[in-house]
């Protein structure tokens, strides 16, 4: 059994000849490896995001990260019953990407719905 991970085109083109060359039949496993979100990102959203906003509006951070999880955050699933309820996913399974776009979209909304609101980037703040 071979394992590859194909970080650039180099690479890809290196898996794609040996898979040209190997002989029929076999089994191609393929998943996307994106990296786990960092403290970092998450040191931003609720340090700095979610104070900035809870500091503007007089909820805790707590009940902002529940209210925009919901709002971006969200699906809908049948019961036992058959019927559609929403249901909540939880931001600690998001990659580190799903999670930076998250954060963009709690930012902009935030922007959008609470007049003067500024958030310094995240490289602009240390932790």
């Amino acid at each position: 059994m071979k394992l590859f991970q194909i970080d650039n085109e180099r690479e890809r083109t290196k898996v794609i000849e040996l898979i040209k060359n190997n002989r029929l039949p076999f089994r191609i496993f393929i998943y996307d490896e994106y990296p786990v979100r960092s403290l970092k990102l998450n040191a931003y959203l609720w340090g700095v995001v979610y104070k900035i906003i809870a500091d503007e509006t007089g909820y805790s951070a707590d009940s902002v990260h529940e209210y925009y999880k919901r709002k971006f955050n969200t699906y809908y699933k049948p019961n036992s019953n058959g019927e559609w309820n929403f249901d909540t996913h939880s931001t600690s399974d998001m990659d580190a990407i799903e999670f930076s776009k998250y954060i963009d979209m709690v930012i902009a909304d935030a922007m959008q719905n609470i007049p003067g609101i500024q958030f310094p980037t995240i490289n602009d703040v240390s932790f």
